[in-house]
């Protein structure tokens, strides 16, 4: 990272041209990701289309009846005319035109006093035996029968003039067809209503897949936005129920797992040799949106940085929303008011709150202040940062989100680097470079992003594929 200072990055370039494979293993996981979080909608879909394919067929559902009959054929042809001995194979090919021809429904028609045919006639032929299976279809039980009845009568009448005297021999029949053939039970349309939501919800998680952009893995930060990543931060559960223990997510925190304190271990690390290397001494800490954890960021990379024997502070500046104290389980309201100490209305030592169990200095804002730059002369600033700096190793900013406010942006300008905090598979990778460009604007390079919250599955899978 070196000269990075010098550079104003824009980090809405992507480097996604570098690698256009698809990683198969990747998409499997991310669909598994959006099954589990979108499971009971999912569920609620596939049931919401069994509920609709029952009511469409009910709503459009016609009963129609078959009645079929079994026959050979027989007969001699004539000799006049021209006409050749009746061959099967052209009369299992001329039979189904027969079926299908305007002269034979008018017939039918005629016959039976019918006002229009709408009946559908099918044949079909046994393979290397004279053996026809006609079928007429309908809405009529009763007019189905007779269709098929005036047909046998009629299709010989109108052969005649193709093959000669043919005649058909009936095998087998149906008789008035007496149930619809196209009745679907209740419980099988459910079942297939159902198939057909689950085909739908996997298309729709295949698409989450593909398009749904977010950071859930080391590589998506490098290839997405063009920054290091530092460590990815494991979610911290505790049991709601269990009262009892400290639920404060912090590194000296002993309910804490042991990956998370070792995911800020490698953080301060980088940070320590980055600052060592360059000389930066001060630190803000911002995100893109709310929620994604930057307050306990910022707490935990100064405890982890006190642990090397480093004097640390920890300047709570997200005047709108203060939630530093929240870390630590305490009440940031009773604290002094960080704004006096900027404006020069009192000593800095007065709102410094030192804890000896961590080694580690905070100062609270104290108060919500709803428009703090207006309250805040960049040069008073500029001198309290300065000031503190001299007093100590490391001085770490925490910041309002950078792609809501300017506020970050205001602030970044006094300090000598930034780590982003991005919550794990929570943020559009589009409001994360609206952020990073927007804290871009103070020309100060961002040292690097965290991913908070990440799943441990997901970080056990970055370090076996990628080696990392």
């Amino acid at each position: 990272m070196s000269n990075i200072d010098e550079r104003n990055i824009d980090y809405t370039t992507s480097n996604r041209a570098d690698d256009d494979r698809i990683d198969i293993i990747s998409v499997l996981l991310d669909m598994g990701k959006g099954i589990r979080k979108f499971w009971l909608l999912l569920l609620l879909f596939a049931v919401a289309c069994a509920g609709v394919f029952c009511a469409y067929n009910k709503l459009t559902y016609k009963p129609l009846y078959r009645a079929y009959v079994t026959f050979s054929v027989g007969g001699e042809a004539e000799e006049n005319n021209g006409y050749a001995k009746i061959d099967s194979d052209e009369l299992k090919e001329t039979l189904p035109h027969i079926l299908q021809s305007q002269v034979l429904q008018d017939m039918i028609v005629d016959d039976l006093q019918l006002d229009w045919f709408n009946f559908d006639l099918s044949l079909e032929s046994q393979e290397n035996v004279d053996l026809y299976t006609l079928k007429v279809s309908g809405d009529n039980p009763a007019d189905v029968h007779n269709v098929l009845n005036a047909a046998m009568n009629d299709i010989p009448v109108i052969g005649r003039y193709v093959f000669g005297s043919i005649t058909f021999e009936t095998l087998d029949e149906s008789g008035v067809p007496s149930t619809p053939y196209n009745y679907i039970p209740l419980r099988k349309m459910i079942l297939e209503g159902f198939a057909v939501g689950l085909g739908i919800d996997f298309l729709l998680v295949l698409i989450y897949a593909f398009t749904y952009e977010t950071i859930r893995r080391e590589d998506d930060l490098k290839k997405h936005l063009n920054v290091r990543c530092l460590a990815s931060i494991p979610a911290v559960r505790f049991k709601r129920r269990n009262k009892k223990i400290d639920q404060n997510i912090h590194i000296f925190n002993p309910f804490v797992s042991y990956q998370f304190s070792e995911a800020f271990r490698t953080i301060s690390g980088r940070i320590d040799r980055e600052s060592q290397k360059y000389g930066r001494k001060s630190f803000l800490v911002t995100s893109s949106i709310p929620g994604e954890g930057k307050s306990t960021v910022a707490i935990n990379l100064g405890m982890a940085l006190a642990k090397r024997n480093k004097k640390v502070v920890v300047i709570d500046c997200d005047f709108r929303n203060p939630s530093t104290a929240n870390v630590i389980g305490l009440n940031e309201m009773d604290m002094p008011n960080v704004l006096d100490a900027i404006n020069g209305k009192v000593p800095i030592s007065d709102v410094i709150q030192h804890y000896e169990e961590w080694n580690l200095d905070i100062i609270y804002t104290g108060t919500v202040v709803n428009n703090p730059i207006s309250e805040i002369n960049a040069a008073d600033l500029k001198e309290f940062i300065e000031k503190v700096r001299e007093e100590y190793d490391y001085v770490i900013l925490d910041t309002p989100p950078a792609a809501m406010l300017t506020d970050a942006s205001n602030f970044a300008q006094f300090v000598d680097g930034i780590v982003y905090v991005v919550r794990y598979d929570a943020v559009r990778i589009r409001q994360i470079r609206e952020g990073m460009n927007a804290i871009a604007m103070s020309r100060k390079p961002i040292l690097g992003c965290v991913i908070n919250g990440a799943e441990s599955s997901e970080i056990a899978y970055h370090k076996y594929y990628y080696g990392k």
